[in-house]
Order: structure tokens, then C-alpha cells, then sequence
């Protein structure tokens, strides 16, 4: 469940109207609830300890491990068995590396959410509770909790160097609502211009979580999600994968309780994850010389299609512009964007653009996916959009032959370098051959919409 905007600053008007309502606080307020945090925890630590110890006499440890799951056909999922009851993540003490480190809980709960910048109300530092705290891939991440209302809990993501103090953590993202029971997560990304990714997982004692890392295809032409394995502790934790920032548009993170699958969603996102992948670099291979004239716009629609659902980067994709340029006599214009996956099987990105406009691409789609065999640059593609077809081939190509599925000829394209955009002739084109100069074809294709 989500709250609505209007429905959370509601919310959060009721607790502005309850805190000025308070007294002002005491002068040894930080000292006083430090003393009780520690008092508290070391309580509620002593009774978990004695329910875990009771909980290992009848519990089968998974094993953990990174693995590919093929989601395309494998055996069914057992069964759900009676769920587990589920504790509500305020309910439980604070996990992950640094959980016992006392005087950092403290520290970290008295962190600044950053009410003032955005006119909201901090909770009182009272209410918070730390739920997760550790150094993962050279963070120090925490995740803060406070109580919001029976359904919901506020969240803040903190994070820092590894071994940071309390004052050099800073926050992930705004503050907000959650489910009580979780799971929580958050996707960040440290290093912008490394193609590596850090998630954190916290979910109810006893959840096992995986989270999907990419897609492979295979050289047939088949394509299966991988998975990997969090190993968490108590139904917490963090990984770190290799994966483009773009990826966070596939990420998912599914979750298993009573050897059933109970939930898949998609991560939140750091504020910093979100920028790296609006200042991705155009990574494109121009072989044909057509860059100058397609709109940068529309080639980057490109690069992101591939990489946000194959959850690779580009020059792993090896990413190549095909075809583009106007459309003779029209003020349209077409592309043609292809990709060779690292089976060698191919498949290719089209779309349409206003000409003289730097607006992204109007009609876009995917091709099919062909096996491995022909490189990309010699494979035939022929694309109807609406009423524009787009072609690609050998480059000894020059013109292609539209034909229908007769037999008969209905139009001639010209090619240059094996490539060339034009009025497709309407629904009868069937099919393409592409012709070098001697008359003789070099390649064929069947005419497809894009998906």
C-alpha cells in the first residue's frame, strides 16, 4: 500500500499540529534518550536472543548462493504452506554488521531527516529506531524507522564512506512511507562511472530475497532473467552487483517465505543513482557515418532500451546505428539501432523523428531477436513503421527490392552502405531483397513491425 501525496501531508500536518504542541525539550534531551535507546535495545536484543536460540531448534538454513534462474519454464513453485506470522519491522531490533555497536545506533538516530529543507516535520527522535546498519562495498549504510500509522512506517536511508561517523552520513533520498512489515530496500549506485550497483535488502525474519540482475540471451535467440541470491541475516542484507545505472528500470527483488514466491517489487532508488543514469555518456558505434543525422534524443531512447532491459552496458551489448536520416519527401525521419549480445545472437531498435527537431523519437519499437550466425552488419532488417520503411545490410548493398507475397515487385529503396530509409509501399510488403551492383542479392529480410 501507498499513500497519496494529499493523503501523507495530512499526515504529516497532524504531526506538526501534535509536536507544537510539546514543550520545549529538556537540555540533556540527546543524553537522556541515548541512555534509554541503549537500555531498550540491550532489552529487546536479550529476549530476540533467546527467541532465535528456540527458533534454530526447528529452522532449515537455506543455502545461499549466486545463481541464473531460468523464469522462462522451470518446475512450479511449491505450494504456499500457512504463512508465517510476520513482526512488524519496528518490532524487531535493529540487524546487519554494526547492530550491536550501541553508541552508533545513537548517533544514527539522531540524524538530521531534513525536515527544514523541505517544510516536512522530522519525527521526534524519540519515536526512531534503527532497523538496519552496516559497511557494504565501501558504504556505511543505515536505514532509520519511524512510526507513521498502522499500515506504514517512515523510512530514511542514510549512508557514508565505510567507517564513517554518525556526521558524515547523509541522506539517500527523501523520507517516506513504507509497509510496516517491509520489505524495504534501496538501490545506489557509489560510483557513477562504474557500472556497479549496491542493494539493500530488509524484510521479515526468515524471508530468503533474490534480486533479478539482468537478462541473457541466449545464441537461439531465447532470452532468461538472472537472479542472484542476498545472503541476508535474519531477513536482511546487501550485494553488490554489476549492472549499468539504466538497469534500475529491470531491477526487481522477489521475495520467498514459506517456500512460496510472496512478493515482487522494484527497488527504490537513491537520488544519486537516479543522476548517474541521466548523465550516461552515448556509447554508440557509427560505422556508416549517420550519427550527425538522427537526434541525439533519439539514439540515447536507444542505448536505454537495450541496456534497461538487458541490464548490460552498452559496449557490452556492442551497440551500432544501422540506418538513419530523412525520409525522402516527408518531414519524417527514421533510425535503426542494432545489438549484438554476447552470443552473437542480434536484434534491433527503430523509431521515427521529426526532422530538424532534437525532440526524442515519436514511433519506436524492437525487432525480433535473431539467432547467432550473421553479424549484425550483414544481417538483413526491413521495418515497417506505419507508413515509413527502414532497411539495413551488407554494405555492398544498394538497393532493396519490396516485394509482396506473390512474388511481385512493388518498390525499389535506395541504399547507401547497405542501408535507407523510405515510403514503405502498404501492407502488401511481404518481404525485402537487398541488391549489390551487379544486380545479385547479398541478403533478404522479412518486412516486420516492431514489437
Amino acid at each position: 500500500m501507498t499513500l497519496s501525496d494529499a493523503d501523507l501531508e495530512a499526515r504529516l500536518r497532524r504531526l506538526q499540529a501534535r509536536a507544537d504542541a510539546v514543550p520545549p525539550p529538556p537540555h540533556d534531551l540527546a543524553r537522556a534518550v541515548r541512555s534509554r535507546y541503549a537500555a531498550e535495545r540491550s532489552r529487546r536484543l536479550r529476549l530476540a536472543g533467546a527467541c532465535l536460540v528456540a527458533g534454530l531448534l526447528f529452522a532449515v538454513v537455506p543455502v545461499l548462493r549466486s545463481t541464473v534462474v531460468d523464469d522462462g519454464g522451470g518446475a512450479a513453485s511449491p505450494a504456499p504452506s500457512e504463512p508465517t506470522a510476520r513482526r512488524a519491522l519496528l518490532d524487531l531490533p535493529p540487524r546487519g554488521s554494526l547492530a550491536q555497536a550501541d553508541p552508533w545506533l545513537a548517533d544514527v538516530v539522531a540524524l538530521d531527516w531534513g525536515g527544514t529543507a523541505t517544510g516536512m516535520t522530522d519525527p521526534p527522535v524519540e519515536d526512531r529506531q534503527v532497523a538496519y546498519t552496516g559497511d557494504v562495498e565501501g558504504l556505511r549504510v543505515a536505514l532509520v524507522l519511524a512510526p507513521a500509522d498502522g499500515a506504514t512506517v517512515l523510512q530514511a536511508w542514510f549512508a557514508g564512506p565505510a567507517g564513517a561517523d554518525a556526521e558524515e552520513m547523509r541522506l539517500l533520498r527523501q523520507p517516506s512511507p513504507a509497509p510496516r512489515h517491509g520489505p524495504l530496500t534501496m538501490w545506489d549506485v557509489p560510483d557513477p562511472t562504474a557500472p556497479r550497483a549496491v542493494l539493500v535488502v530488509v524484510s521479515s525474519l526468515g524471508d530468503q530475497v533474490e534480486v533479478r540482475t539482468g537478462r541473457t540471451v541466449t545464441a537461439d535467440g531465447a532470452t532468461r532473467d538472472r537472479w542472484e541470491h542476498v545472503i541476508t541475516g535474519n531477513g536482511a542484507g546487501a550485494i553488490a552487483v554489476d549492472a549499468p545505472a539504466t538497469w534500475q528500470h529491470g531491477a526487481q527483488v522477489r521475495v520467498t517465505r514459506d517456500g512460496a514466491t510472496r512478493e515482487v517489487i522494484r527497488p527504490q532508488f537513491s537520488a544519486r543513482a537516479v543522476e548517474a543514469e541521466a548523465t550516461l555518456p552515448l556509447d554508440l558505434a557509427d560505422p556508416r557515418g549517420l550519427r550527425d543525422g538522427v537526434p541525439e534524443d533519439s539514439l540515447e531512447l536507444a542505448v536505454h532500451h537495450f541496456t534497461s532491459t538487458y541490464g548490460q552496458s552498452a559496449d557490452q551489448l556492442g551497440m551500432t546505428l544501422l540506418a538513419g536520416g530523412p525520409v525522402g519527401g516527408t518531414s519524417t525521419g527514421a533510425f535503426l539501432v542494432g545489438v549484438t549480445f554476447p552470443s552473437g545472437a542480434t536484434a534491433g531498435y527503430v523509431g521515427t523523428y521529426a526532422v530538424g527537431s532534437e525532440s526524442p523519437a515519436g514511433y519506436v519499437g524492437t525487432t525480433r531477436i535473431a539467432p547467432a550466425g550473421t553479424p549484425l552488419l550483414d544481417r538483413g532488417f526491413a521495418v515497417r513503421l506505419e507508413d515509413v520503411l527502414v532497411v539495413s545490410g551488407p554494405g555492398t548493398g544498394v538497393v532493396a527490392e519490396v516485394r509482396a507475397a506473390d512474388g511481385r515487385s512493388l518498390a525499389v529503396l535506395p541504399l547507401v552502405d547497405g542501408a535507407g530509409t523510405g515510403l514503405s509501399p502498404g501492407r502488401e510488403a511481404d518481404s525485402v531483397r537487398i541488391l549489390d551492383r551487379s544486380g545479385l542479392p547479398v541478403a533478404s529480410a522479412p518486412v516486420e513491425e516492431p514489437a
